[in-house]
């Protein structure tokens, strides 16, 4: 019987060498396998959040990304975008790289739509009604119509979905700072037709 646990111990004694090394070979694969994932986590930065935002991210993505901001506000200014007439389309007034970048890093972008050209409108240039408002939706004197079709099929398919119709059109004509001069039956009308429009174009 004592011959038995003497071998025994010897038995252990040999494997136990083998036993801790498999153990630490296994635990150095655990750690090298998790390493890479660690470091892409990191490197990717938080997944967005949509409940946070920011105005104009694109100035500074790379800290958009790392602060997990889920959308970003980008303004459209028809003024800038149609300078002249109908037949304008400045693309250089928004970026496509803002757009790319923001969809790589899984922002959404919210475009504000705001600023009437003078050409578009019979009253004060940038907060003036648009000239054929009231017209049907499909009329080509109805130039915030054409306008918004034109904004949803080009940017569109750029990822861009979300959109705000003028900026604080609250704020009453001749105060500083207001940006929108009809009444508030004229702002419903711009609802209307941009979100009938946009639904049309970009369901």
């Amino acid at each position: 019987m004592k011959e038995e646990t003497e071998q025994a111990r010897i038995n252990i004694r040999a494997v136990l060498p083998s036993a801790w090394l498999a153990m630490g070979l296994v635990l150095l694969s655990v750690a090298a396998g998790s390493a890479p994932r660690a470091r892409a986590q990191t490197e990717a930065g938080p997944t967005p959040d949509p409940r946070f935002g920011a105005v104009e991210a694109f100035w500074a993505p790379q800290a958009a990304a790392e602060a997990g901001l889920g959308w970003e506000r980008i303004l459209f200014y028809w003024r800038e975008i149609q300078p002249t007439g109908p037949e304008d389309w400045n693309t250089l007034h928004v970026l496509e790289e803002w757009l790319t970048e923001a969809r790589a890093q899984g922002r959404e972008v919210v475009g504000v739509l705001k600023q009437t050209p003078g050409w578009a409108t019979d009253g004060v240039e940038n907060a003036g009604i648009p000239r054929g408002l009231y017209l049907p939706l499909n009329h080509s004197d109805n130039l915030w119509a054409n306008y918004v079709r034109r904004i949803a099929a080009y940017y569109g398919p750029l990822g861009v979905h979300h959109w705000v119709i003028w900026n604080e059109p609250d704020i009453d004509a001749g105060v500083y700072g207001y940006e929108y001069a009809g009444s508030v039956a004229d702002y419903a009308r711009l609802l209307k037709v941009a979100y009938l429009v946009m639904k049309e174009t970009d369901p």
